[in-house]
């Protein structure tokens, strides 16, 4: 068993700061490129929930624009980061199409951002 002197050795080491900085630079080019294509991604389903949105007379200052926003978003998480597919995706934006239905939100509307941006059809 390690002595609490060695311990804290090895976590002296780890952390120093020269190793942190080095093993982010490492890094640093990868997290830079994952961070752009996110940036782009998430601007395209934005500009294209807006032009559902104002597809649908749903003009640009109203106050709930930004919570739609926010379901294209959490609908773009699910469609991106959760493995899932078929059934279970679509239990999945139905349960956040009714989350935002109970907050106010328009049913035909999600509905429509779902259909158009993400392809994927609620009732």
């Amino acid at each position: 068993m390690r002595t609490t002197e060695q311990r804290i050795a090895k976590y002296n080491a780890k952390y120093h700061p020269a190793t942190v900085g080095l093993k982010y630079g490492a890094r640093l080019d990868g997290m830079l490129d994952a961070y752009a294509a996110f940036a782009n991604s998430m601007a395209a389903v934005e500009e294209q929930t807006v032009g559902v949105l104002c597809s649908l007379d749903v003009p640009p200052k109203r106050f709930e624009v930004p919570f739609y926003l926010d379901f294209a978003r959490e609908l773009w998480h699910l469609v991106n980061t959760v493995d899932l597919g078929g059934k279970f995706l679509n239990q999945e934006a139905s349960s956040l199409k009714a989350k935002w239905v109970a907050r106010g939100l328009q049913g035909n509307t999600l509905s429509a951002i779902a259909s158009q941006v993400f392809g994927i059809v609620l009732p």
